[in-house]
């Protein structure tokens, strides 16, 4: 294409190219939103793992401790009988 033609063709289809254009960055914007929604639900999704990792430390911490209190208890039973025994 010569260099006039050329000129021709983009004052002819001027609207077109543009309407081109903007469903491209239309694309591409749409994409990045899509993008944006992942990197959120992965976010969220870390964030609902972290909370019950938590919930679960404590209902470990809250064992533990129960089974110390029974550990304490037992021994103090075990202590009683031996010398209500005799």
């Amino acid at each position: 294409m010569k260099k006039k033609e050329r000129k021709n063709f983009f004052k002819e289809n001027f609207y077109f190219i543009a309407a081109l254009m903007a469903l491209k960055r239309k694309k591409l914007y749409e994409a990045e939103i899509d993008k944006m929604m992942n990197t959120r639900m992965n976010l969220e999704t870390q964030l609902i793992h972290i909370e019950n990792a938590s919930v679960n430390l404590e209902t470990l911490s809250a064992m533990q401790t129960g089974a110390k209190a029974l550990k304490n208890l037992h021994g103090a039973m075990y202590y009683f009988s031996l010398f209500n025994s005799y």
